[in-house]
């Protein structure tokens, strides 16, 4: 299910399908905006936005959205834990380029570093599906010399801020935002989703275009992306948020809760490569000043839209990864900013689900051409499994081969929560084994006649195993 708001520094209202807000307009709004919003078909935008709802997603027990519904914000969480911190510089607490004193760590490496994704540091994301802990071994590449977006850099930035308020991250985030905005829905911990009514489930698309319903502790370990995803809100809720950005860190009746000066500086980009702030990404859309997000968590997928400059903001919620609420969110922006209704690209949003299943099935058909059907494996079956060790990523457990040759695998990285990282792997060509069943890590991937792209490579020996879990660095 779909719900969007429109909500400006003033408020919100909103209605169960596209919510707005009829708050005076602040001297910044451009009288243009105010006319298409005044103007606007907003029953037209609903009837558009409820077949889209109709079309691409799911809920299996049939209950309604409201503007209460609790969503996973994934990512956009993000801009909470900077603000968070943006607080404790303000109170002398710790300064945005106090250096970490760290063994595994850059010495010059500051708070800044971490929030604007500068510290060079790859993604390694599947971490956070391993480790139950946000104390991770890395190594540290082009610091300083390159946007690398990182979600454990959040994750450590928001224990370090939990640890500098003398709590923790959850404490730090309700007590300085939730509880002064009256954000009472919002939530820091996702599993504790499951105990709270009305609550949207998520839904993950699979490889072979089928939907897949996301179980509770399906999820990124929480201990390990407390300040990066972990949050969960409501539209109600993430107005409040919306609108105390838009009115530069003060609440509707005036408090700041944090300095002009600390505002500033989540608002200016600091990466050489790319626009990104603290926590946002500081862009131009068509001319209009625009800060944005994107969040994404299994079955979940979000979108914020803010145009300070027109006391614009909204925000978009997926229970589904079928539809990309970014695209939808621009879409809306159009018709408010510019009273243009893009039918083309509302008409690809609808059909992007078609051009991923034809993507996929195109890759498919490739990876079985290349495969090298003569290419057997040097050693039997058998000697494949084992335990393997990385000193990043924990061990890799290896069981198999069972009667039709399919092994089972299995990573655990540190802390209570074990093997969430999983599936079935069988030999391919050579020494190279496939995964062609996995967890919702590996997206719930099911085939049983060709792999998922990510390969398990042996040495001739089978002492050593290779498997591309970084993703955009060197295996």
């Amino acid at each position: 299910t779909t719900t969007t708001t429109r909500t400006t520094a003033s408020g919100s209202e909103t209605s169960t399908t596209v919510s707005r807000t009829e708050a005076s307009v602040e001297s910044n709004t451009s009288d243009s905006v105010t006319e298409n919003l005044r103007n606007l078909n907003w029953n037209e935008v609903t009837d558009d936005i409820e077949s889209l709802r109709k079309t691409s997603m799911l809920n299996d027990a049939g209950d309604p959205v409201n503007p209460d519904t609790l969503f996973q914000i994934g990512s956009t969480t993000k801009a909470f834990t900077a603000f968070g911190i943006a607080t404790l510089v303000d109170e002398k607490k710790v300064n945005w380029e106090t250096p970490f004193q760290d063994p595994f760590a850059n010495a010059q490496a500051n708070l800044v570093d971490l929030l604007s994704h500068r510290t060079g540091l790859p993604r390694h994301d599947y971490m956070m599906n391993i480790w139950s802990s946000n104390q991770v071994p890395a190594t540290i590449k082009q610091f300083r010399q390159a946007y690398q977006y990182n979600n454990n850099m959040y994750n450590l930035a928001g224990s370090i801020a939990g640890r500098l308020y003398g709590s923790t991250w959850d404490d730090l985030v309700k007590d300085r935002i939730l509880t002064p905005l009256g954000m009472d829905r919002t939530i820091t911990n996702l599993e504790q989703s499951e105990y709270m009514e009305n609550h949207a489930r998520g839904y993950e698309l699979r490889n072979d275009g089928s939907k897949v319903l996301v179980g509770y502790k399906e999820h990124c370990c929480v201990e390990a992306s407390e300040g990066d995803g972990s949050m969960v809100s409501s539209v109600n809720d993430m107005a409040k948020w919306l609108s105390l950005i838009l009115n530069k860190g003060k609440t509707p009746d005036g408090k700041e809760l944090v300095s002009k000066e600390q505002f500033d500086m989540i608002m200016t980009p600091h990466s050489i490569v790319q626009a990104y702030g603290l926590g946002w990404l500081l862009c131009s859309y068509k001319g209009k000043m625009n800060v944005c997000h994107s969040g994404g968590m299994p079955g979940f997928l979000t979108a914020i839209d803010l145009f300070p400059n027109d006391n614009l903001g909204i925000v978009v919620f997926c229970n589904s990864s079928s539809v990309s609420p970014t695209q939808l969110s621009k879409y809306l922006s159009d018709l408010i900013l510019f009273n243009l209704k893009d039918k083309e690209r509302f008409a690809k949003i609808k059909v992007q689900n078609v051009t991923r299943t034809e993507t996929l099935a195109k890759e498919r058909y490739e990876r079985i051409e290349k495969r090298d059907k003569n290419g057997a494996p040097t050693l039997p079956l058998g000697s494949y499994q084992g335990s393997f060790v990385n000193e990043a990523y924990g061990t890799l457990l290896i069981d198999g081969p069972d009667n039709e040759n399919r092994f089972k695998f299995w990573i655990n990285g540190a802390g209570e929560r074990k093997g969430d990282f999983h599936g079935t792997l069988k030999h391919w060509e050579n020494d190279t084994f496939g995964i062609f069943e996995g967890s919702v890590a590996l997206e719930y991937y099911k085939d049983d006649e060709c792999p998922m792209e990510l390969m398990v490579e042996f040495n001739k020996d089978a002492t050593e195993v290779r498997i591309a879990l970084a993703g955009d660095v060197d295996t």
